[in-house]
């Protein structure tokens, strides 16, 4: 009677998984078969797998952003985008809102580049690490802001009648739309006899919702008016704000001296005489 043996036949497959380091093995076809031991066998197993490489992880880093967090409207950006393990690709995402993100660009390398909003407010900016298995999650957001030139400036005067050679304060509050990164105000103003000074520029600050100067001495009398504007970099400025302050002459004194009259005290009925009058001091016009 002949003996038989069973012999049972795995084929099995394997992938990488773990970043490529770990090997794990899968029963894909199983058979079984019974030789008699009057047989030589021979058996040769071999496996074959491919090696398939881990999808990334999320980023654990946010994206940066050359030129910094403030862009004029419409500019294109490069972001630059930390390196994840196994990644080959990436994508790159934006938002106006921090919802409803939108793919932007795709990258072998780990800079993209990007455009920004057409108006005011902020990009949020995400991306993702990817190869042939697939894509990690979301990292978490870059914010830059897009912005345009500032809206005009409100300047006004703390006293509006100075007496001659006096002084007062000009002050206007924060500019509408002035980033807090290398935005300033110019400033000038014209005297009442037509002269424009230029005054140096103020630096924006963030946070300070008042700015101020104190002016010459105001000797001229007339009108000085005052401007001021405000101005983001690489874009034009904003409108001039203005505001005026006057230096009145002084009232004139009661005249000391009586007027004259050419030809003396006498004369006919409705005659037209002429009249001379002492002049008085910071008179402008005389009312007799």
């Amino acid at each position: 009677m002949k003996n038989l043996f069973s012999l049972t036949l795995f084929v099995i497959s394997a992938f990488s998984q773990a970043a490529g380091n770990t090997l794990i093995f899968i029963l894909t076809q199983y058979h079984r078969f019974n030789i008699s031991n009057n047989y030589l066998v021979a058996a040769l197993f071999f496996i074959s797998y491919s090696a398939v490489a881990a999808i990334p992880g999320t980023p654990s880093v946010i994206p940066s952003v050359v030129g910094g967090s403030y862009h004029p409207y419409s500019t294109v950006i490069k972001v630059t985008l930390p390196t994840v393990a196994n990644a080959t690709s990436y994508k790159v995402y934006s938002s106006i809102s921090d919802s409803n993100y939108t793919l932007v660009a795709t990258t072998s390398s780990n800079q993209a580049n990007i455009g920004t909003r057409s108006n005011w407010g902020y990009n949020y900016i995400k991306y993702k690490a990817c190869n042939t298995s697939g894509c990690g999650g979301l990292s978490a957001w870059r914010r830059t802001l897009s912005y345009g030139s500032p809206y005009t400036a409100a300047p006004s005067a703390a006293v509006g009648i100075v007496t001659q050679g006096g002084k007062t304060t000009i002050s206007w509050p924060t500019v509408g739309h002035a980033i807090y990164q290398g935005t300033h105000y110019e400033r000038k103003y014209t005297r009442p006899n037509g002269t424009q000074v230029n005054l140096s520029n103020i630096s924006h600050i963030g946070g300070t919702n008042l700015y101020s100067f104190e002016t010459e001495n105001l000797t001229q009398y007339g009108t000085y008016t005052f401007y001021v504007r405000g101005c983001n970099p690489q874009l034009p400025c904003g409108g001039w704000g203005k505001t005026t302050v006057s230096v009145p002459l002084p009232i004139p004194d009661t005249p000391s001296g009586i007027p004259s009259v050419v030809g003396g005290s006498y004369h006919p009925y409705s005659t037209v005489i002429k009249v001379t009058l002492p002049s008085v001091t910071n008179a402008t016009s005389y009312k007799v």
